[in-house]
């Protein structure tokens, strides 16, 4: 009769409590950092810059939008405000063609108003440097020089400034998942001067450690108790055997999550990521050759006690056979009816 472990429920140990309440701790500061350091626009620094004053010229409001890490472009917004009444009339109507000047490490961006045109806002992209096999810990940056002149048509019909246009710059906005530094030049000047830092923030940072840590408690426990099987010391089930398996599609999938993950080959998989699949396929094997092991022990035994069932069982019908045999004989040599001779 084979024993059937029936678990039953057991007082929480003062060891068990403790464990408890240091990982309902952790859980919770780690949940404390993220929301104290998450902002849904993203932070922005801005040092420097021009106030609105009644000097003549052209105010720009940078407001960068987002972030391509694969390309290394900054999405941004430029606002322009034309002052100074030399420039514009008293419904903010331009009294001259205005040229807007936009130079980054992608090229230049040339914007034009007629005159008596009101500026607007247009989008440009600002190329910038950084690794993102760093990530989490990547930055990004990125300059911009800003000038404005008046244009006219010259007498063979080309296009020619007729004077130059003070610009000064201003920062707003930002993007989420990132901290922006804005550094502007400041003042009105002839050719204003911006530069961009762009660092992950604290909360993406922490969100995306959180998954490393817990991809790499998944392939940690799954190793540990693959070992336990291959030793024997607990049985192979078949929903270990799919547990195991599924890893292998879970794993990769999770890195999906990291937020702007980055692709493939970054520093998080040559130091962490790959030797996570190859734990999750390590403990996989190793669940497969210790379920070959232990049902091949299995299937022995039960073929060793058919083949002594089938061997008593036999040994039963011959010695049954023997007893039948040895009584028909005495039967036989006793003549039913018969009288005895006395003479």
């Amino acid at each position: 009769m084979t024993n059937t472990f029936i678990p039953r429920p057991r007082r929480i140990s003062r060891r068990g409590w403790i464990l408890t309440g240091v990982v309902i701790a952790i859980i919770a500061v780690a949940y404390a950092f993220v929301l104290r350091n998450y902002d849904t626009e993203g932070g922005l620094q801005v040092g420097g810059g021009a106030d609105a004053s009644s000097a003549s010229g052209i105010l720009v409001t940078i407001e960068p939008l987002s972030l391509d890490t694969l390309k290394g472009q900054l999405a941004v917004q430029y606002t322009f405000m034309a002052q100074g009444a030399d420039l514009t009339d008293d419904k903010d109507h331009l009294k001259s063609n205005v040229r807007i000047f936009i130079q980054t490490l992608d090229g230049v961006q040339e914007v034009k108003y007629i005159a008596g045109d009101s500026v607007g806002r247009v989008e440009g992209v600002v190329g910038v440097d950084g690794e993102i096999a760093a990530y989490p810990f990547d930055s990004y940056g990125g300059t911009v020089i800003i000038s404005a002149d008046t244009y006219g048509k010259g007498t063979d019909g080309s296009v020619m400034s007729t004077g130059v246009l003070p610009v000064g710059l201003q920062g707003t906005g930002g993007i989420n998942g990132w901290d922006t530094g804005l550094q502007l030049e400041p003042g009105m000047v002839d050719g204003a001067f911006g530069s961009f830092e762009l660092n992950r923030a604290f909360s993406t940072q922490v969100f995306a450690l959180l998954i490393l840590a817990m991809v790499t408690l998944l392939a940690v426990i799954a190793l540990w108790v693959a070992l336990l099987v291959m030793t024997n010391r607990r049985r192979v089930e078949a929903a270990l055997l799919g547990w195991t398996a599924s890893l292998l599609f879970a794993l990769p999938l999770l890195r999906t999550y990291l937020p702007n993950s980055p692709p493939v080959g970054a520093a998080i998989d040559v130091y962490l990521y790959l030797w996570v699949i190859v734990a999750a396929v390590a403990a996989s094997v190793i669940v497969v050759l210790a379920w070959v092991t232990q049902t091949r022990r299995v299937l022995r035994d039960e073929l060793a006690a058919r083949g002594l069932a089938e061997l008593s069982a036999g040994a039963g019908t011959a010695s049954a056979g023997s007893a039948s045999a040895g009584t028909a004989s005495a039967s036989s040599a006793t003549a039913p009816g018969g009288d005895v001779d006395a003479s």
